[in-house]
């Protein structure tokens, strides 16, 4: 049976080091994050598939005290979590990284994974 769970992030490398565990043997992995801050374009793309959990993310991406304004400020669940999306980039700045996002996404209280590796993935670390 094959297991994986992130053992450490590095910092400003963008890199996810994972330990695959298998009967016979023991692989470590390294994935590496996209760098810089997502694209508007790519935060709508992600609001379409995260509309649901958009407070759950918002938490994680301290934006908490914005989330009521939000809600009621937007109707449709996409655009809210765009907008929380928009926001979280324009007050983080140069901060608002893939890592950043990724780890939100990966948060056991968001559970999408399948997201953060879809938007935030760059590729293996030869």
């Amino acid at each position: 049976m094959n297991s994986v769970f992130t053992v450490n992030f590095k910092g400003s490398e963008n890199l996810l080091y994972f330990k695959l565990t298998c009967s016979y043997f023991l692989i470590f992995a390294v994935v590496v994050l996209k760098e810089d801050t997502p694209e508007n374009d790519e935060l709508e793309l992600l609001a379409d598939e995260i509309s649901d959990k958009w407070k759950k993310l918002a938490l994680r991406l301290n934006l908490e005290p914005r989330i009521p304004d939000i809600d009621n400020q937007y109707k449709q669940l996409s655009e809210k979590a765009y907008q929380m999306l928009v926001e979280w980039k324009q007050r983080n700045a140069d901060n608002a990284t893939y890592t950043i996002l990724f780890k939100a996404l990966d948060n056991p209280l968001v559970g999408r994974r399948d997201l953060a590796e879809k938007y935030c993935f760059k590729g293996w670390r030869d």
